[in-house]
């Protein structure tokens, strides 16, 4: 590279491939050594440039290089590696903080470098932080953050050790693992989707695979005749020959403390109290003082 943007010069690479720039003699780097192409993007998205040594960005900055070789009392305290970073010294004084895998800068603005002014770090050498993780994409479904009950959508990023529930949406049920973890930017177990109920024993007459707003149509089971009905992109009742074979609950319509959970593989998920309709397999634990005890159970 000369004294230009680096964007001229390079070709198209794969995603999750990395450059790494270098000036020819007589031009200095200014701005991150290298980038990465995440999403289609760079990072960081800082630009670097090279600019010749007489530019007026680095005006003195020869001048400087040699009275700091010379002037050791000035020098920096030095900065060490750590189990989350791998700090590179450079030959002018400067040093590079690279993140180690799992780990990220807390600003996708920083470049990781540091420059050695007058005994100080300029800027402060930045910490790594555990890598978060972005919501897969899946359709009919939306997510509860744990313990929080924080509404999420595909997506949507979660922290370092945070786990979320895939919830899906009316007319919608779950098929596979729908409970996702966030391990350093990985999500442990991928998660499966929510998809409609397979017809279990019948006949859909007429033949059709979709029903516009307001149509009907008839589903002939061995037992029974059952009406279906087009709603708003609902069809109700759900599509199944084998009584109750209902997906969801509506909310119970009384305000009564409760806690309100599911267990997915032996853990408990906590859901939100102002849900309109629960998952299959939802309990409501009730809250009630001892005076207030009634008869029969208090969870359902």
């Amino acid at each position: 590279m000369g004294a230009y943007e680096f964007a001229k010069y390079i070709q198209k690479v794969e995603e999750g491939r990395s450059i790494v720039f270098q000036c020819s003699k007589g031009n200095y780097l200014i701005g991150p050594p290298k980038a990465s192409c995440v999403n289609g993007n760079w990072m960081p998205k800082v630009r670097p440039k090279c600019v010749s040594q007489t530019h007026p960005m680095i005006e003195g900055r020869i001048m400087w290089d040699r009275r700091k070789r010379v002037d050791l009392n000035q020098s920096c305290p030095p900065i060490q590696s750590t189990p989350e970073k791998i700090v590179v010294v450079n030959k002018d004084m400067d040093i590079t903080v690279i993140c180690r895998e799992g780990f990220e800068f807390p600003s996708e603005y920083m470049d990781g470098r540091s420059v050695c002014v007058n005994g100080t770090w300029a800027p402060t050498p930045p910490e790594c932080v555990p890598k978060s993780c972005r919501i897969p994409v899946r359709l009919h479904v939306f997510f509860l953050k744990r313990r929080t009950s924080q509404i999420l959508q595909s997506g949507d990023v979660i922290e370092d050790g945070t786990s979320a529930t895939m919830i899906c949406l009316r007319g919608f049920h779950l098929q596979g693992n729908g409970v996702l973890e966030c391990r350093r930017g990985i999500i442990t177990s991928p998660i499966d989707e929510c998809l409609v109920p397979a017809l279990t024993a019948g006949t859909i007459y007429p033949q059709t695979r979709t029903l516009a707003d307001g149509q009907q149509a008839l589903l002939v089971c061995s037992s029974k005749n059952v009406t279906l009905s087009c709603s708003r992109g609902v069809i109700t009742p759900t599509p199944s020959c084998v009584g109750n074979a209902t997906t969801f609950c509506a909310a119970p319509r009384d305000t009564t403390p409760a806690l309100i959970y599911s267990i997915h593989n032996g853990q408990r998920i906590e859901l939100d109290r102002y849900q309109s309709a629960y998952p299959n397999g939802t309990f409501f634990q009730y809250k009630v003082r001892i005076i207030d005890l009634l008869s029969g159970p208090v969870s359902v």
